[in-house]
């Protein structure tokens, strides 16, 4: 095969992959999106912590297991300090 021939052909095959390509992307981009799934686009913190799957990629506000035990921690720690204070407010009412 001569050289001018297997140059056409790489170009021609390069041309074709492109071309299937903004094909597709082009019919990805007319495609509606499924019912129920209109409001997945922007995750929330709300939407994504409402969510029991907590590594799922699209998750942006996912923590690592030790940022999860340590944002349970505090939150206990909090929540202790609150019941103190009420009870102790009960306490001065009587």
């Amino acid at each position: 095969m001569p050289t001018w021939a297997r140059w056409l052909l790489a170009i021609g095959v390069i041309v074709l992959f492109l071309i299937i390509f903004l094909v597709s992307y082009i019919l990805y981009r007319k495609t509606p999106v499924p019912k129920g799934c209109e409001d997945l686009e922007k995750p929330s913190e709300a939407k994504c912590h409402g969510c029991g799957i907590l590594g799922c990629h699209f998750n942006m506000y996912y923590n690592t297991p030790e940022e999860q035990a340590k944002m349970e921690y505090e939150k206990e720690k909090k929540e202790a300090e609150e019941s103190k204070k009420s009870s102790s407010e009960e306490e001065k009412k009587e």
